[in-house]
């Protein structure tokens, strides 16, 4: 499925869109993109782990 920025998006993004914060993030993915920046989308366990990892 590609969104109207013109790129391929997971299910995970597609259900994060439905909300106006995680849309702005999206906006600001698909910016950085451009320019070459290297965009990790990361699910609620991920950062569980990071966070503790970060803390330790």
């Amino acid at each position: 499925m590609f969104s109207r920025f013109g790129y391929q998006t997971s299910s995970f993004t597609k259900e994060l869109l439905s909300r106006p914060t995680h849309f702005a993030v999206e906006v600001l993915s698909v910016s950085l993109m451009r320019y070459n920046a290297s965009v990790i989308e990361l699910r609620s366990e991920d950062t569980a782990l990071m966070r503790s990892f970060i803390l330790k």
